[in-house]
C-alpha cells in the first residue's frame, strides 16, 4: 500500500544524511494507475522547494530501476530528459545503486493499477 511504501521510505531517510546547501527534509509516494508518483520537499538555502518525479518502476539485473516521464519544480513542468539524466548519475552512484539492491527472492516489481505488485521467484 502507498502508506507502507511511504514508511520504508521514511525509515530509508532517517538513516541518510544532509550535505550541501541542498537537503532533502521530506518525500511522499503515491501510486496512481501504472506509476509511482514522488513529491520531495528540498531544503534550499533556507525555503523548501517541492520537487515532483513521476515514472514506471522495473527491475533490471536485481536491481529497482525508476524510468522518469514527469518532473514539476512546484507546479512548473520541468524538462524530464534533463532531470532524467541527473537522477540517473545519482542513482549509479555506488551507494545509491546497493541501496536500489533487491533481494533475490524478487523477481518484479511494478506499480499496476494503483498498487505496487511484487512478483517472486
Amino acid at each position: 500500500t502507498e502508506s507502507e511504501v511511504n514508511s520504508e521510505v521514511h525509515q530509508i531517510m532517517a538513516g541518510a544524511t544532509a550535505s550541501g546547501p541542498a537537503s532533502l527534509s521530506d518525500v511522499s509516494v503515491r501510486l496512481r494507475g501504472n506509476r509511482l508518483v514522488s513529491v520531495l520537499t528540498v531544503r534550499v538555502l533556507g525555503l523548501n522547494v517541492y520537487i515532483t518525479l513521476g515514472g514506471k518502476l522495473s527491475v533490471q539485473n536485481q536491481r529497482l530501476e525508476f524510468d522518469l516521464t514527469e518532473v514539476k519544480m512546484g507546479s512548473m513542468p520541468a524538462p524530464a530528459s534533463v532531470v532524467g539524466e541527473v537522477l540517473r548519475e545519482k542513482l549509479e552512484s555506488p551507494a545509491t545503486r546497493d541501496m536500489m539492491r533487491l533481494p533475490e527472492f524478487i523477481k518484479d516489481l511494478r506499480v499496476e493499477n494503483g498498487e505496487l505488485v511484487v512478483d517472486s521467484r
